[in-house]
């Protein structure tokens, strides 16, 4: 049998307190990039329900964050910034056929090449 995926809340609550706590006690930078180049707003941007409420608290820089200069110059492997990771997920906004896990039912590779077209224009050469 399948297993059940968790179900998705827009109660952030612990998520915020968590990252506000790192940001405010350590010296790691919010422009840091892991392997693949992602920094911690490309994960929040990223994220299909996104925290909002964290990320205005983030790119206001009346709180020296930093956030605004990550959010729209820090590019990831692939080269997406976070300002356009979230708004390549309002564009899919209203597909939700399209979230469902790809090994899950046998229309798995249209739904996976229907991605590859919506985040690649339609240029990705192989899927």
């Amino acid at each position: 049998s399948t297993p059940s995926l968790p179900s998705l809340s827009s109660d952030h609550s612990a998520q915020t307190a968590l990252l506000l706590h790192l940001l405010r006690h350590t010296s790691t930078p919010l422009s840091v990039q892991d392997i693949h180049g992602n920094t911690p707003l490309h994960y929040l941007a990223g994220h299909r329900v996104v925290n909002s409420k964290l990320l205005q608290i983030l790119l206001n820089e009346d709180n020296g964050f930093g956030g605004e200069s990550v959010w729209a110059g820090s590019q990831n492997w692939w080269g997406f910034t976070p300002k356009e990771l979230f708004e390549e997920g309002d564009k899919v906004k209203g597909s939700e056929e399209l979230y469902m896990p790809f090994w899950r039912d046998q229309m798995g590779y249209w739904r996976g090449s229907k991605w590859v077209n919506l985040l690649y224009d339609g240029k990705a050469t192989e899927w």
